[in-house]
């Protein structure tokens, strides 16, 4: 605390923290230092306490536990997922009946349902090295498919609630069910999976399917050859990046979260790996050396089966109308409980930078709160001209592209509180904040943990990615619009 401070003294600190702590949010590092998102986040709350902006009780009260819980259950849930095989088995099943004409789809679609059931950055950490793989093997240059995987994964997670931070937050604020959620969203983001899709194949077909330089350990290679075959050196030349050393695509968690922080270096050079990479990769499947070094199921492993039981369940409690976060963290514990592994192979999944992220910002805004500094936005919020369902899914959409839709979102939520009147209206402000992701690199997790995971292997720059995402994100946005204010 710090009694010594003037109220008007202590309200300009709390300005300057809140100011500065979203300027490295936008531009994802502290410069001169390595101070990045996260770490501001913690910085930022920890400064507030310091001033004594806010109480004990009202920084307990500030934090969306709900929110927590069903984001750190739908972690391991994935987590439970990914030990089980199941990414690997989807994976296989591609590269055993997908012809390379027909990658993009595959892509996209896996992607995009895939992240309406989980979070959509666990899927991009997942899949962003093994699209990059099968891209090489059929011979495909991996752009547009990475470019795919992170539009998809922005617009299928709209579909419900668990499909990214933001909805999950607004689920909770706004009180909206998950059946109501999947009932609106879920058509716009169907329909939003071919727009991409059609998009994608318009703007890349000259770059992003042209076959990839041969190279001495892949040249020759038919489509995915040996992967299935049953030999675990066949499977892995098959699917070797050509002449990769090791590089930036075996992420962790903790790897993403330092990719996402580089936001504010997205035009300069791409480094030779991610700066701090994990001590130990917790993906078995994602090695170092850029290559699958296990040989993917042939047919499904019945040892997924007690895994994807427990994911029924969880989504079955979803739809019977069970509080999302208490049927997500109920599969979780179920998930934790085994004879032959450690929990602990669980929690090195889980990405505790965006959980601290959640909380970092939960306190700094309660701080700025407090200190009467929202009260501009409020009254913006409250303009007529953001009352119009164009304008205001305008507005949201370039917040969110300014400094990430999760900050957005939290920014937004007090303020647009008793302005928002019905459910359709907080809809579309999930919307917004989801689809007008896709419009940058900085608009959405997701697509930091795919440009920056894919890195030396595949370069998408600030203007490559604004290339395909802008259209993608402007065609989604109006038909949200049209599908959810005019009700067609």
């Amino acid at each position: 605390m710090a009694p010594w401070l003037a109220p008007q003294v202590r309200d300009v600190a709390v300005a300057v923290v809140f100011a500065l702590s979203y300027f490295v949010f936008a531009a994802g590092r502290l410069p001169g230092t390595q101070i990045r998102r996260s770490a501001m986040a913690v910085i930022g709350a920890a400064m507030i306490f310091l001033l004594g902006a806010l109480p004990a009780r009202a920084a307990i009260a500030a934090v969306d536990f709900p929110t927590l819980v069903l984001l750190f259950a739908m972690m391991i849930i994935a987590a439970a997922l990914h030990r089980a095989g199941f990414f690997d088995w989807i994976v296989a099943i591609i590269v055993a009946r997908v012809k390379p004409g027909q990658l993009l789809p595959a892509v996209i679609f896996t992607a995009g349902i895939l992240s309406a059931f989980l979070v959509n950055d666990v899927v991009c950490l997942v899949l962003a090295p093994l699209v990059l793989q099968i891209a090489k093997a059929m011979r495909r240059d991996p752009v547009a498919y990475l470019l795919a995987l992170a539009t998809a994964s922005n617009i299928g997670g709209l579909a419900t609630i668990t499909g990214n931070p933001q909805d999950m937050l607004i689920a909770s604020v706004s009180g909206i069910g998950y059946r109501a959620y999947l009932v609106h969203l879920a058509p716009v983001a169907i329909a939003g999976l071919f727009v991409d899709w059609a998009f994608i194949q318009w703007l890349e077909r000259p770059m992003g399917l042209e076959p990839a330089p041969a190279s001495a350990g892949g040249a020759g290679l038919p489509r995915a050859a040996g992967v299935m075959a049953g030999t675990g050196h066949s499977s892995t030349a098959a699917l070797a990046a050509p002449a990769a050393p090791a590089d930036a695509s075996a992420v962790s968690p903790a790897a993403s979260r330092a990719a996402l922080d580089r936001g504010a270096d997205r035009a300069a050079p791409a480094p030779a790996a991610l700066p701090h990479p994990a001590p130990e990769n917790p993906f078995p499947a994602l090695a170092p050396d850029h290559q699958i070094t296990r040989r993917l199921p042939r047919h499904f492993d019945r040892g997924m089966l007690p895994a994807l039981v427990i994911v029924a369940l969880v989504l079955a409690g979803f739809l019977l109308g069970i509080p999302p976060a208490v049927a997500a963290i109920s599969g979780a514990a179920l998930l934790l409980i085994s004879r032959r592994r450690d929990a602990g192979e669980l929690y090195r999944q889980v990405d505790w930078s965006l959980l601290l992220l959640f909380i970092g910002l939960f306190l700094i805004i309660a701080g700025a709160e407090q200190a009467h500094l929202l009260g501009w936005l409020a009254g913006w919020a409250e303009s007529p001209l953001l009352r119009h369902a164009a304008l205001f899914t305008g507005f949201v959409a370039l917040l969110s592209n300014l400094v990430s839709n999760v900050p957005a979102v939290m920014l937004l939520r007090a303020p647009v509180a008793h302005v928002l009147h019905s459910s359709r209206d907080w809809l579309l402000l999930a919307a917004a904040s989801t689809l007008g992701g896709n419009l940058t690199i900085t608009g959405s997790i997701a697509n930091f943990i795919v440009v920056e995971g894919a890195r030396p292997a595949a370069n998408i720059g600030f203007w490559r990615y604004l290339r395909v995402g802008a259209p993608i994100a402007i065609a989604t946005l109006v038909l949200a619009v049209i599908l959810l204010h005019f009700g067609l």
